[in-house]
C-alpha cells in the first residue's frame, strides 16, 4: 500500500474537521435537553422561589410534617440551584424539593423538551410477597419479539436489588407519602434517557433465571385494543366507563376516570334498572386516579342522607390575614364581627364543606355493593371511596387507596414546566385523615404472584364471592 500524498492527508483531514464541524453545528440546532440546555442563574433562583412562595401560601398539610421546617430547606436548596446545571438536572432539584413534602398532588414536571427525551422500561411492577413483580407489560418491539411472562420475579436491575435500587434512584423524586403510593408511582415516574439500555435479571414464573437488557421506548409499536387486551388487564386499560355482567345478576361497573361523561353513563345504567335491580353492583375504581368528586354518583349509590367529608382549604386570605394580625385578636374579632364571612371562617382557612348532607337520588341502588381499590385509586376516586364508607354503603376491597386528593394550584416555572400545590386538606367528616395513609379496604385482597402467573383477577373474584354471599 503505497503511503498517502500529503495532499490527499490534508484532503481527508479538511473533510474530517468538516464533519466535526457540522456535527458542532447540528447539535447547537438540536441540543440535548438532558444534557447542554440550561438557564440563568437568575431564572434558576426564581423557580425555586416560585416552589417555595406558592408552597409556603397555599399547601394544606403542613401539620402532617411537624419535623419540616420550610424556610430552612428553602436556604438549603438555594446553593444547589444557583450551580451552572443542566435544564434537567435543575428540574430534579426542585423534585427533590416537593418531594419533601410527601404529597401526591403537590410536584413539579419536567418541560416538554426534557419529557421528550426521556421513556420508561416496557414492564411495570407491583410488590407481592415481598418480591418486586411483572404485573404487566408494554407491547414494545422486543416485548413482542421475546415476552416477558407476568408474575416473573424482578431478582436485580443494573446489578442492584430492587429493594435498594428504586428507592435510591427514583423515591427521592416522588411527591408521595406511603409505600404504596411511591411504589405505585413508579409506574409512570420511572424514567431514563429514551432508548437507554437498562440490564435487568428476571426469575420466570417457571424457575428459569434470565438476564435481559430492556429499553426505555414505550414508542416502537402503535398500540391497538388487542394488544391492551393481551398485556394490560382490563381494569387499568379501556375508557372511563365500561360494564358487563361477570355472572347472571351480578353487574359489573368499571369506573377508570371520574370525568362527567363516565358519571352519567354509570347514573344512566342505575336509572335504567331500577325496575329491575341487579342482585348485586360490583364498581372497580382500581385503575381511577380522580378527575371531579362525583356527586351525583354517590347520591344513586346510599340510601339514605350522609354527612359530605370534611375540607377546607387555605384561601388567598392576605387582606383578611392582614386585618388580624395589625389589630390583634380582639380587634380582629370585631372587625370579622362587622362583616359577612361564611360560617366557621377563621383568618387563613377557608371552611369548604363538613356540615353539608347529600340526599339519595329517587331511583338509587341500595342492593349489595362492593367497591374495588387499589394504590392506583387516587383524588376524586378516594372521595368516592370516602363517601360511601361513611354511608356504610357495601364493602371496599382490595388494597389500600393513594391517599391524595386536593385542589392543586397550578404555576409556570423558567425553563418551560410546571408544578402544582395542594390547597385544600380533606378528611372524613369524623376527623380521620385518609391524605397521605390512604382508605384502608374493609376486606384487603392483595394479588398473589401465582394469581398473576395464571392470568386471574383475585379481587374480582373475592367480590363475586361477596355479592354471592350478600345476596343471599
Amino acid at each position: 500500500m503505497k503511503p498517502l500524498t500529503w495532499r490527499a492527508a490534508m484532503v481527508i483531514l479538511l473533510i474530517a474537521l468538516l464533519l466535526i464541524s457540522a456535527l458542532c453545528c447540528l447539535a447547537a440546532e438540536n441540543p440535548d435537553p438532558l444534557r447542554d440546555i440550561v438557564i440563568t442563574r437568575e431564572e434558576r433562583v426564581l423557580g425555586l422561589t416560585t416552589v417555595y412562595a406558592s408552597v409556603k401560601q397555599h399547601f394544606a398539610y403542613f401539620h402532617q410534617l411537624p419535623k419540616l421546617d420550610w424556610d430552612k430547606t428553602f436556604m438549603e436548596f438555594l446553593p444547589q440551584v444557583e450551580k451552572k446545571q443542566s435544564l434537567y438536572d435543575y428540574y430534579r432539584v426542585l423534585q427533590r424539593f416537593v418531594a419533601l413534602l410527601e404529597d401526591g398532588h403537590t410536584n413539579v414536571y419536567f418541560p416538554p423538551s426534557v419529557q421528550k427525551a426521556l421513556d420508561r422500561l416496557p414492564i411495570r411492577l407491583d410488590v407481592l410477597e415481598g418480591k418486586w413483580v411483572v404485573a404487566d407489560r408494554v407491547p414494545t418491539v422486543e416485548v413482542l419479539k421475546e415476552d416477558i411472562p407476568p408474575g416473573s420475579i424482578l431478582e436485580s436491575i443494573e446489578g442492584k436489588s430492587p429493594d435498594k435500587y428504586f428507592p435510591d434512584k427514583f423515591y427521592p423524586f416522588i411527591a408521595a407519602g406511603r409505600e404504596q403510593a411511591k411504589r405505585e408511582a413508579l409506574a409512570w415516574q420511572a424514567t431514563y434517557p429514551k432508548n437507554a439500555k437498562v440490564k435487568v435479571v428476571l426469575r420466570y414464573p417457571d424457575g428459569s433465571s434470565h438476564e435481559r437488557v430492556l429499553i426505555a421506548d414505550r414508542s416502537t409499536i402503535k398500540w391497538t385494543d388487542d394488544l391492551h387486551a393481551q398485556y394490560t388487564p382490563p381494569w387499568r386499560y379501556g375508557p372511563g366507563f365500561s360494564s358487563g355482567e361477570p355472572e347472571p345478576g351480578i353487574l359489573y361497573i368499571a369506573f377508570r376516570s371520574c370525568d362527567i361523561e363516565s358519571e352519567a353513563k354509570i347514573v344512566e345504567l342505575l336509572e335504567s334498572r331500577s325496575s329491575n335491580p341487579p342482585g348485586g353492583v360490583i364498581l372497580d375504581l382500581r385503575g381511577n386516579q380522580g378527575g371531579g368528586t362525583p356527586t351525583n354518583l354517590v347520591r344513586h349509590l346510599i340510601s339514605k342522607p350522609i354527612k359530605w367529608y370534611d375540607a377546607s382549604s387555605r384561601w388567598s386570605l392576605s387582606y383578611m390575614d392582614a386585618q388580624v394580625k395589625f389589630g390583634g385578636p380582639d380587634a380582629a374579632s370585631e372587625w370579622l364581627k362587622q362583616r359577612e364571612f361564611p360560617e366557621a371562617f377563621s383568618p387563613g382557612w377557608y371552611q369548604l364543606s363538613g356540615e353539608d348532607t347529600t340526599a339519595p337520588a329517587d331511583t338509587h341502588y341500595d342492593g349489595p355493593l362492593a367497591i374495588l381499590t387499589s394504590p392506583a385509586t387516587g383524588s376524586a376516586a378516594e372521595d368516592l371511596v370516602v363517601l360511601l364508607q361513611q354511608a356504610g354503603r357495601g364493602k371496599v376491597m382490595g388494597d389500600r387507596t393513594n391517599g391524595s386528593t386536593g385542589q392543586p394550584f397550578f404555576f409556570d416555572l423558567p425553563g418551560g414546566g410546571n408544578g402544582r400545590v395542594c390547597t385544600v386538606r380533606t378528611r372524613y367528616a369524623d376527623g380521620r385523615e385518609f391524605i397521605d395513609v390512604g382508605c384502608e379496604p374493609d376486606m384487603i385482597v392483595t394479588p398473589t404472584i401465582k394469581g398473576i402467573t395464571e392470568g386471574r383477577d383475585e379481587v374480582l373474584d373475592a367480590a363475586l364471592a361477596y355479592i354471592r354471599m350478600a345476596g343471599g
